[in-house]
């Protein structure tokens, strides 16, 4: 009987508990390593990078967050 391979109890990549979306970005290498020197030049990846330029960090409403009306 063959052990490897499959589904596992354990195995994987564990969760890291945000919902979050992977996205694939297509650029010229010319782009790219502008993209790559600008997120080094602010010392942030470049995921922050795109967000904060896009104005996209956005928080989700919660009740921690929710402006109190007193």
């Amino acid at each position: 009987m063959n052990n490897h391979g499959g589904k596992r109890p354990g195995a994987g990549r564990p969760k890291t508990g945000k919902n979050t979306k992977q996205i694939c970005l297509t650029l010229s290498k010319e782009q790219a390593k502008k993209l790559e020197e600008k997120a080094a030049m602010y010392n942030i990846t470049i995921s922050k990078l795109i967000i904060e330029s896009l104005d996209l960090d956005t928080k989700p409403y919660t009740v921690d967050n929710k402006e109190k009306d007193e």
